[in-house]
């Protein structure tokens, strides 16, 4: 049931934060505070209010944001503004020309499901090209 109600606070701050995009309107953003202790009030809540230009601390590189920009900061990785090294499918793909060949590509027999019958016509045949 909590991760429910979780997920539901999720989806509306979600919904917050794209109104508020569309509308270009600083607002609130709801930042976690602290973990709800047993025994503590109900009318004692785990978020508080932080405008737009409250300044918070990345958890993850320590850079400082403003609130409403540590969010896209985070879904971009928390990286910095320049790309990080290209991939090994990066370098591949511009190395190799994307021409597709019709020449049939060599296999190499899997010796040892073959039967000594099929291993010798398969030296007999190889014997007699070269």
């Amino acid at each position: 049931m909590r991760q429910w109600q979780k997920m539901q606070e999720l989806e509306s701050k979600k919904s917050e934060m794209e109104d508020a995009k569309a509308n270009e309107e600083p607002r609130e953003i709801l930042a976690r505070s602290r973990k709800r202790v047993r025994g503590t009030p109900d009318e004692d809540q785990d978020y508080r209010a932080l405008d737009a230009g409250t300044i918070v601390q990345c958890p993850i590189c320590q850079r400082e944001f403003d609130a409403v920009a540590i969010n896209a900061h985070l879904d971009r990785g928390c990286g910095t503004e320049d790309p990080g090294p290209p991939t090994m499918d990066h370098w591949l793909r511009a190395s190799s020309p994307v021409t597709h060949s019709t020449e049939k590509r060599l296999t190499r027999p899997q010796y040892q499901l073959k039967t000594e019958r099929d291993m010798r016509k398969l030296l007999e045949v190889r014997t007699n090209h070269y």
